[in-house]
């Protein structure tokens, strides 16, 4: 999937090797191979497209063109980027013009946290909502049998306020707060104040948040301002960033 935006990484990038490496020139041309291998039909990879199971590059004077009115030598930038582990280049086509193929190595550190993170998110909410629906069945349950021997009335009037209170909970989470726990698996839980808290700083990630992150800007939020935090919120918490442990360590080595 093409990307509408890729990574920078704010230390490697003012004072990694990168800095000292490469001169003003060559790190524009390497940002500019980040925004290519963006987007790219095949992320990751700076091509023209595929012949069967082989990729199909570009000609130097493409790559040439990026270098914005300062020369560089395209090969010796391609070679250094190679030696420093940034990339693999590949001649695709030898005539009648060379054609380069360039792979950015460990692309992943580059794309949105949102769909590092998407497998893992996907697969976290579909076992919570089934949590969620077992837990209901089993609520259910456990309402019938307190009623069991109770008189008719009382069983039913008892039933009447939990239902009430359950809509009035419902009624009272605004359609942002509801969404942002739906991101969950769950219904809004917890003091209105922490519902509006995760719900402000849930909208104000966009499209492509990163769970652990906002969830941690909502604890000290809500710890700097006295509202107490649910201990289902830590749970979740605490199972997001054990999957992502986990997806990182699986990767396959490059």
């Amino acid at each position: 999937m093409r990307r509408a935006w890729v990574k920078l990484w704010v230390n490697e990038w003012l004072d990694g090797t990168t800095r000292f490496q490469m001169s003003g020139a060559q790190r524009a041309f390497w940002i500019d191979l980040l925004a290519l291998a963006g987007r790219s039909r095949y992320p990751g990879i700076v091509c023209a497209g595929m012949d069967g199971d082989t990729y199909i590059g570009y000609p130097l004077k493409t790559f040439a063109a990026l270098d914005a009115g300062a020369e560089i030598d395209i090969l010796a930038t391609f070679d250094l980027f190679a030696r420093t582990g940034k990339i693999l280049v590949e001649i695709t086509t030898k005539a009648p013009v060379t054609l380069y193929s360039v792979t950015i190595c460990n692309w992943e550190r580059y794309q949105s946290e949102y769909q590092r993170q998407k497998p893992y998110q996907e697969a976290y909410r579909l076992k919570n909502n089934k949590l969620s629906k077992k837990l209901s069945c089993q609520e259910g349950s456990s309402y019938r049998k307190e009623g069991e021997g109770k008189p008719e009335g009382e069983s039913e009037r008892k039933g009447e306020r939990e239902e009430k209170q359950r809509k009035k909970s419902d009624a009272a989470a605004s359609p942002t707060v509801t969404h942002a726990f739906l991101a969950l698996g769950h219904k809004p839980f917890g003091h209105t104040n922490f519902q509006e808290i995760w719900a402000e700083e849930w909208s104000a990630a966009g499209e492509d948040p990163n769970w652990t992150d906002i969830m941690e800007r909502s604890i000290q939020r809500c710890q700097s301002l006295k509202v107490p935090v649910p201990g289902l919120f830590f749970k979740h918490k605490h199972e997001i960033e054990n999957g992502e442990v986990k997806m990182r360590y699986k990767r396959t080595p490059q």
